[in-house]
């Protein structure tokens, strides 16, 4: 294959670890993991370590591989990061050569690219035979932001603190508050009962914990956003929602806010991309007319759930928040200037989006 001069061989079974990239890059460990956030480098959690798939480094370049950012793009962001490691080493009969090897031949390297869009679409990865390795798209999610979060924290916490924090934070968003134990967390995390009290003394402390864990964590990827444009664009159905779906949980359990979040604790959600676009305003590049149906739902959407949801926001912004009626007030003029500003045929409206989609392959 005509491309492989200097490279890791495709079918190097030695994946390696953070230190032995860190060394081949000449980057810090922040700078690793700030590529496997930003999905242009491969990378999985083994145990306590995080390890990479050999192939994708260009030994003559001392560099990652530019196809490795082609290929995740492509394959989109529903599956496990190890699950696609396994996949991209892989042969496939048919070609008689791994998902890796394909991409780092210019000759097939579209072969790659076009099995990846077939793979994204079909929901699932192939191990061999035909048999999907892959799992629900939304149980991917999950597992993309516990495995973002552990490898940021691995150095910061105690491992067994960090495993029972990790699988709480986990356990509640998918079932919430009242029906999660003690000793099912335990169970998760893989550590003995008693050490949740030595770390968290009770189960409210514990569920405290977790939800900073989210409000932290789970929106890092809209802080490193620095239009409010894009926060929007990249955030939408993100990993992040994992702390949406801990406070309806905790909601339908009856937990108030104040139990949820310890006090003092703050997020600035949008607010800091928001600041910056009025300080220096310009318009989005947005579509020329918009379907009043998916509008409507947006309307609906907000209207059936502010009030539910509003304790829960209103007290992650501190003291100084404004009061619910105020709010209440704010949110049905914003709606109604949404409403306005979405019209069909407005003299204000932008020049069309050039969408860009991904090539048919």
């Amino acid at each position: 294959m005509s491309r492989q001069s200097g490279l890791c061989s495709p079918g190097d079974s030695d994946d390696w670890t953070t230190p032995r990239v860190v060394e081949f890059l000449g980057v810090s460990r922040q700078a690793v993991n700030k590529r496997l956030h930003g999905r242009t480098i491969l990378g999985y959690r083994d145990g306590r370590r995080t390890r990479f798939p050999a192939w994708q480094f260009d030994r003559a370049a001392a560099e990652v591989r530019p196809e490795v950012t082609e290929l995740l793009k492509v394959l989109g962001e529903g599956f496990e990061p190890a699950e696609v490691s396994r996949w991209t080493g892989t042969v496939i009969p048919e070609l008689n050569a791994t998902p890796a090897q394909l991409l780092l031949s210019e000759t097939t390297k579209s072969d790659a690219l076009r099995l990846a869009a077939e793979r994204r679409r079909a929901g699932t990865l192939v191990a061999d035979a035909g048999e999907p390795v892959g799992g629900h798209q939304e149980a991917s999610s999950r597992g993309r932001f516990f495995e973002r979060v552990r490898t940021e924290l691995a150095s910061q916490e105690p491992d067994s603190q960090l495993a029972i924090l990790l699988a709480a934070a986990e356990l509640f968003a998918q079932h919430g508050p009242a029906k999660v134990s003690l000793r099912s967390v335990a169970a998760a995390a893989g550590v003995p009962y008693s050490l949740i009290y030595r770390y968290f003394g009770t189960k409210d402390n514990l569920l405290a914990a977790a939800m900073e864990l989210l409000v932290t964590y789970g929106g890092q990827s809209l802080y490193e956003e620095t239009d409010a444009y894009s926060a929007i664009a990249n955030t939408l159905g993100a990993d992040s929602g994992q702390w949406s779906k801990a406070v309806t949980w905790a909601i339908l359990d009856e937990v108030p806010p104040s139990r949820l979040f310890r006090p003092g604790l703050r997020s600035g959600g949008y607010r800091t991309q928001i600041e910056k676009l009025w300080e220096s305003p310009e318009p989005p590049r947005v579509r020329e007319n918009f379907d009043p149906r998916v509008l409507s739902s947006l309307i609906q959407l907000v209207i059936g759930t502010w009030e539910t949801f509003e304790p829960y926001l209103s007290i992650l912004l501190g003291e100084d928040a404004p009061e619910s009626a105020s709010q209440h007030e704010e949110v049905i003029e914003l709606l109604q200037l949404l409403a306005w500003a979405a019209r069909p045929g407005r003299a204000d409206a932008p020049a069309p989006a050039q969408h860009l989609t991904a090539p048919d392959v």
